[in-house]
């Protein structure tokens, strides 16, 4: 008997990851493509890979803000400039120090990357030229789902009302002072006690993936929502 075989090694087929995927991201409510920074390095890539004169740009007017773009969409869109909005502020600073602050979006011809001449813009900054359309007063809440990604369940973070649409069942969370792994664990456990577990194995998920879709520091589960 030959025993040097070696065992047989069980080939799994890896999910496909879009290319939004490796950014913040989620559809509005009206079916429109977001997606945002999670660093300098991110909201620059954005910026400057995927930006098209069909697209909007929002940002908060807060320090730490990410940029966000919303894919191929109108400014009559209101219920999906109003989601991003609401996402660019819950995604900031703002939620660490869990305080409001304003959002706005501008076209995409009224980005400049280069500074006035004899000025410096740092590095991750755009200039906005011409007026911004400002939302003040935004509070920082991110609702948490599975969204049925070509059959494959993926996690999506962002406004409710988007997150409602888009998912089956979901969290709302607010801000709250503690780790954002122990939020992740509470997200995980509450998903799963939420979900059939024939269509979505959340178990298999690890951890990281649930930290990836949350703010950067904790928050606090408010909402749990079956359909």
């Amino acid at each position: 008997k030959d025993k040097t075989k070696k065992p047989r090694v069980q080939m799994i087929k890896k999910q496909k990851i879009s290319w939004f995927e490796r950014y913040r991201w989620f559809f509005t409510s009206e079916g429109f493509l977001a997606v945002g920074g999670r660093d300098v390095n991110s909201n620059n890539a954005i910026l400057k890979k995927y930006l098209t004169n069909k697209d909007l740009v929002f940002h908060a007017e807060i320090i730490g803000s990410p940029f966000f773009i919303l894919k191929d969409c109108s400014e009559e869109q209101e219920n999906s400039i109003n989601e991003v909005l609401e996402a660019v502020v819950s995604f900031s600073r703002a939620w660490r120090e869990n305080i409001q602050a304003d959002g706005y979006w501008v076209k995409p011809e009224q980005i400049r990357s280069a500074a006035p001449s004899g000025t410096y813009l740092p590095k991750g900054t755009v200039r906005i030229q011409g007026t911004k359309n400002l939302k003040k007063n935004i509070m920082p809440q991110i609702a948490i789902g599975v969204y049925n990604k070509d059959g494959n369940p993926t996690l999506m973070s962002g406004p409710e009302d988007a997150i409602k649409k888009n998912c089956q069942n979901y969290l709302l969370l607010i801000p709250e002072k503690t780790k954002v792994s122990e939020t992740a664990k509470k997200v995980k456990s509450e998903l799963i006690a939420l979900s059939d577990m024939k269509e979505y194995d959340l178990k298999s998920k690890p951890l990281d993936d649930f930290i990836r879709v949350l703010p950067a520091s904790g928050g606090k589960i408010i909402k749990s929502i079956k359909k």
